[in-house]
């Protein structure tokens, strides 16, 4: 978003997106950490916004993104550790937000055990997010029902003969299914 345009999106599921779009191949990491670091040097008190959520992003993209994105963040340590000092002109309860978060990111910068760490602890809750979701009924017939299948003979496989009653007075009589009958 611009400046003057307030994010009205979810940003939890866009940063993981960001994250995933720069595992691409495309150059978008660069891309982006470009605007990452531009973002950091706006360091005026009106704008003390900006510097948090490059860092942000930043964070997301260490603990979610490619290997590379730890390449590009070693890279502008600088620029992260002149933000633990951050100082604008007028003092406000930003500026403690900006730094904490500045020393978040520069410990995972330094001490790369705990930055794996963390990356392997990100990546085995979203797995097993994966794994334990619930299944659903749709999941299911899209696994079990023939592709090539009539819409005709659907009410067939749902509801095969015995598994509902059928009215003797009833048009529709249940066909033998040979899918079911092997």
């Amino acid at each position: 978003t611009s400046k003057t345009q307030i994010f009205d999106g979810n940003s939890a599921r866009d940063l993981v997106a960001l994250a995933e779009q720069c595992r691409d191949i495309n150059g978008v990491l660069v891309h982006v950490m470009g605007v990452v670091w531009t973002r950091m040097h706006e360091g005026r008190s009106s704008q003390w916004r900006s510097p948090m959520f490059a860092l942000h992003v930043l964070r997301s993209l260490l603990l979610h993104g490619p290997f590379s994105a730890i390449t590009e963040g070693t890279d502008g340590i600088d620029n992260v550790r002149n933000l633990m000092n951050y100082s604008p002109d007028k003092i406000f309860e930003g500026v403690n937000e900006v730094r904490a978060l500045a020393a978040c990111v520069h410990d995972l910068l330094i001490d790369r055990a705990r930055l794996f760490t963390q990356r392997r602890y990100c990546a085995d809750r979203k797995r097993l997010s994966k794994i334990l979701k619930p299944p659903r009924w749709a999941d299911y017939l899209v696994r079990r029902l023939p592709i090539s299948i009539s819409f005709q003979r659907m009410h067939d496989l749902v509801a095969p003969k015995g598994s509902c009653k059928y009215s003797e007075n009833s048009k529709i009589k249940p066909k033998a299914n040979p899918i079911l009958n092997r």
